[in-house]
């Protein structure tokens, strides 16, 4: 069984690019912080996973998330490998996202309108006064 499921932190912005046949797709790395502590230095490290995502998951990604947000993945890992400059080969191994949980409030694209009855981050404004008449309640 090939399954993984995990919270982390994006360690740079997702990145959106095309393959040669138009499908959208986006590498990035997440960084997850271990259960315990190192011992030499009593304090938790990281893992950095990385991942790339595909289609619609990838524009939803490149879209939705920034460096630094908390991040919730799932999908199965993938290797690969290719010929280094060296001469030798390299290994990989990647995460392929299946799907993706948001943690945090969705960031708002920096050419969207500010102020569309939402605050700047992205929660509804629920001090603003709204006119409604009575007449249109329907109570």
């Amino acid at each position: 069984m090939n399954n993984f499921n995990g919270i982390g932190r994006l360690v740079v912005d997702p990145e959106l690019r095309q393959t040669q046949n138009g499908t959208s797709v986006v590498r990035f790395r997440i960084a997850i912080t271990r259960s315990f502590k190192n011992k030499q230095t009593n304090e938790y490290d990281s893992d950095f996973i990385p991942c790339q995502a595909f289609g619609s998951t990838a524009e939803l990604i490149s879209r939705s998330f920034r460096k630094g947000q908390r991040i919730g993945v799932s999908g199965n890992f993938q290797s690969g490998s290719y010929a280094n400059n060296q001469g030798g080969t390299t290994y990989t191994l990647d995460l392929i996202v299946n799907n993706v949980t948001f943690l945090e409030p969705r960031i708002q694209q920096q050419n969207n309108n500010q102020n569309q009855g939402f605050g700047g981050n992205n929660m509804p404004d629920y001090n603003s006064t709204i006119d409604i008449r009575d007449e249109e309640l329907p109570f």
